[in-house]
């Protein structure tokens, strides 16, 4: 019975033989670290928003840029100190570990902005060394025809763990004081990272999937598609924040000084923003990005941005609400970037040679994301302050959006020219 039910699912997963053991632990692992992360955020974000403190939004941006990047020199540091497969697990215990005895002590159940200005740091380092372990570890395991086809479902773990979080985000605020909520939130991430350390250790020592170094032509090609991967991820990344502070302005202005209020609703929209992108990417997005290729994929959040800013705006006369148009505005971009987008940009680096791929995903994670985080938050605070406010809110994701629609063309023709390189 069990059998035949293994043999069902392998055909519904589109699995090959030998690739159910390898995907179901990259999805317990991309699970735990959604969870734990989405959890934390919810908690803080909560107590930021509940604060009435709007000033808080950007500054708490250009914190986690700095920290981040910062915390990206010490990854990069532990890299040449590590293994190959303890680089994996470590940094994430280590941080994980520290902000377990610290933080939780630390905080009251309503600090203040100092106080969550760390927390927000926090959680953007332990998301940038989670993001590099996970995809790190997926790229050993799974070849380049594998990635197109699998990377969605093995990463659809994050989006189940992130639902899960955002369901649970308003008892669990009832239930539990803001010190409680973060160390289960850190206790859960640091026992996913000593986890890590095994498994990585078994597909390092089975990994059939490494590739020798590129040949002379396909080096010149390698750098200029990690550039491409580059502006592409910055595009998004700045485009990202500016829809989330959109949204942040909109909740605060709605339920000010109502923190059960603030946590349900984002609680609502967490789960409701992942809740396609599951169900895409457990049964969807690896056919159509072979179907397709993946430059539908890489542009398919993009347009749902620049689509759903305008008929925001077109439809604010009649709706008369901010709110709901950012709603939908968080929903629409959400949905297409976890159920086609992410999965697409990062089977797009797979076909880089083992060595420059692991360094793209540190660069992305440590280096491109605390960077572009703190230039959206600094380009929010010089925003003039009639921006801030009404339909005018809905206008500030659009220049970014189009550049991101740009990178998307350009990374997808640098995807189809790069593996011609290496045959």
């Amino acid at each position: 019975m069990i059998a035949r039910l293994a043999v069902r699912a392998d055909r519904v997963f589109d699995l090959r033989p030998g690739e159910r053991a390898r995907v179901a632990g990259l999805f317990a692992v991309s699970l735990a670290f959604g969870f734990g992360l989405s959890a934390m955020e919810i908690a803080v974000l909560t107590s930021l928003l509940a604060s009435g403190a709007p000033d808080g939004i950007p500054w708490a941006q250009v914190v986690v840029g700095a920290t981040v990047l910062v915390a990206g020199g010490l990854l990069t540091l532990l890299r040449a100190r590590l293994s190959p497969a303890a680089f994996v697990g470590a940094p994430v215990v280590l941080l994980g570990g520290a902000a377990l005895l610290v933080l939780p002590q630390q905080v009251a159940d309503a600090p203040a902005l100092p106080g969550l200005l760390l927390l927000i740091a926090s959680h953007g380092v332990l998301s940038a060394v989670a993001m590099v372990a996970f995809w790190t570890l997926a790229g050993r395991a799974l070849d380049v025809a594998q990635s197109a086809r699998l990377y969605g479902l093995v990463s659809a773990g994050e989006l189940v763990g992130i639902a899960l979080a955002g369901l649970l985000a308003a008892p669990m605020r009832a239930a539990f004081d803001l010190p409680v909520l973060l160390a289960g939130s850190l206790a859960l991430l640091t026992l996913t990272g000593l986890a890590l350390l095994p498994f990585a250790r078994t597909v390092q020592a089975g990994s059939d999937c490494e590739e020798a170094p590129p040949a002379a032509a396909a080096a010149p090609l390698e750098r200029a598609h990690v550039a491409r991967c580059v502006a592409y991820y910055s595009a998004y990344n700045l485009t990202y924040y500016l829809i989330e502070f959109t949204l942040f302005v909109a909740i605060q202005r709605a339920w000010s000084g109502q923190p059960e209020a603030i946590a349900a609703a984002l609680g609502a929209l967490t789960a409701l923003r992942v809740g396609v992108g599951v169900a895409f990417r457990l049964f969807f997005t690896g056919r159509m990005l072979a179907r397709f290729g993946l430059g539908m994929g890489l542009a398919s959040t993009p347009v749902a941005v620049l689509g759903l800013c305008g008929l925001g705006l077109l439809a604010h006369p009649l709706a008369g609400s901010v709110l709901v148009a950012a709603f939908a505005l968080s929903v629409g971009e959400s949905a297409a970037r976890n159920g086609l987008g992410k999965p697409a940009f990062m089977a797009a680096q797979r076909p880089l040679s083992s060595a420059p791929r692991e360094r793209t995903v540190t660069l992305m994670e440590t280096v491109v994301e605390p960077l572009t985080t703190g230039l959206a938050g600094a380009s929010i605070l010089l925003l003039p302050v009639a921006w801030l406010s009404g339909p005018a809110l809905l206008l500030v994701p659009i220049p970014t959006a189009l550049a991101w629609l740009a990178a998307a063309a350009a990374l997808g023709r640098s995807y189809r020219r790069l593996p011609a390189a290496h045959a």
